[in-house]
């Protein structure tokens, strides 16, 4: 079958000129890949048993595609690193639609880390959809009782903070000193990530006996936006991400933070108080920092707790809708700057008091009819 479609797109729409083809005559060239002949820059292929094409035709853009392997038996990689028995990995979130995907993840997380635990904190009501494989390989499954939570809150922040919390309360009580938390439909390519995390915290130490930094994705971090910090993939001592994830239900840390906000709609200034936002926000708490809803106080947390990196630097990849673009929430063109705080912003951010962010930039929101309404 695939020798059959091969010779259609030969003979109809190839761009090579030696193709004789009738589009090839219109001079209309639609650029056709193979993917097992891709190459890296030592000219093995990125990985043997791709298979599969695809075909582009664009007029004003450049495209480029990463290609990574769905299963783990056909990563031959090895991690450099050694030891790292001192950390451990969290996947924390729903698996109802990601059981397949998850098994893998483990398979290629057992590959690349033999020395780090891996765990998993689920909800009873999934636990039925657990194959052998992940019973048997996770170094811990650690079922949560839906029943416990009364409310799941805004974007089901209560269901993540007591997950997130349990599994790390588990870690901690194996005095494992850092853990990476991440969701279940995210995957880590790189296998020396847990060494790059590390050195990385080395660079840019704090100096305080009381906290450590915690090492952000650049992934739903948002620039314009107060405090959003992204609860997608973060890196620190277990200790500090036991504050962060403290396990107290979003209505009494909301009212911790501000008692006149609204829990329906919670918004302050024209920000709302939404998962990322919420949990920065109520993590500063523990520093007794006055937090103000502007971009003076934004750049000095970012600069002395948090240090946000990118995602391309772990060959992280987020399975979530449109992650065919997977640059989406990092990048754009048409606007005057990027969403995302990537790491280049950060590091100016760190060697850089001054206000360069555009002020007219940051968002404002308003609640009309019983909906968010964005203003600017």
């Amino acid at each position: 079958m695939l020798d059959f479609i091969k010779k259609i797109i030969k003979y109809t729409i190839s761009p090579y000129p030696h193709h004789n083809s009738y589009l090839h005559k219109l001079r209309c060239k639609i650029p056709i890949f193979f993917l097992n002949s891709n190459t890296s820059m030592t000219d093995f292929p990125v990985f043997k048993k791709a298979r599969g094409f695809f075909l582009f035709l664009t007029t004003n853009s450049y495209i480029s595609i990463v290609l990574r392997p769905k299963y783990s038996r056909d990563i031959n990689i090895r991690p450099f690193q050694k030891g790292n028995n001192d950390t451990s990995i969290l996947i924390q979130g729903p698996i109802t639609n990601n059981i397949k995907f998850l098994t893998e993840t483990v398979k290629i997380y057992k590959k690349n880390f033999p020395k780090t635990d891996v765990i998993l904190s689920m909800w009873d009501y999934e636990e039925k959809l657990l194959n052998t494989y992940l019973k048997e390989n996770f170094n811990e499954i650690i079922i949560n009782k839906g029943d416990d939570v009364n409310n799941p809150a805004i974007g089901n922040l209560n269901l993540q903070t007591q997950s997130t919390f349990k599994g790390l309360e588990y870690i901690q009580k194996r005095k494992k000193k850092f853990t990476i938390k991440q969701r279940a439909d995210g995957r880590i390519y790189n296998p020396n990530c847990i060494n790059f995390f590390k050195n990385l915290s080395k660079s840019f130490p704090t100096n305080s006996k009381e906290y450590s930094r915690i090492l952000v994705s650049n992934i739903g971090t948002m620039k314009y936006r107060f405090f959003c910090l992204s609860d997608l993939l973060l890196f620190g001592t277990t200790n500090d991400l036991l504050k962060y994830f403290k396990n107290e239900c979003y209505e009494v840390g909301l009212k911790k933070i501000d008692s006149k906000i609204n829990l329906k709609f919670p918004i302050k200034n024209g920000v709302p108080i939404t998962v990322e936002t919420f949990l920065c926000m109520r993590y500063m708490k523990n520093f007794n920092v006055n937090l103000k809803l502007n971009q003076s106080c934004w750049r000095k947390i970012l600069k002395k707790y948090f240090l946000i990196f990118d995602v391309s630097s772990i060959d992280f990849f987020f399975k979530k809708h449109g992650y065919h673009f997977e640059e989406r929430q990092i990048k754009t063109y048409s606007n005057i700057d990027h969403e995302a705080i990537n790491f280049s912003d950060w590091l100016d951010v760190y060697y850089n008091d001054k206000q360069i962010w555009p002020k007219n930039n940051f968002e404002k929101f308003i609640i009309k009819n019983n909906i968010w309404t964005k203003t600017r």
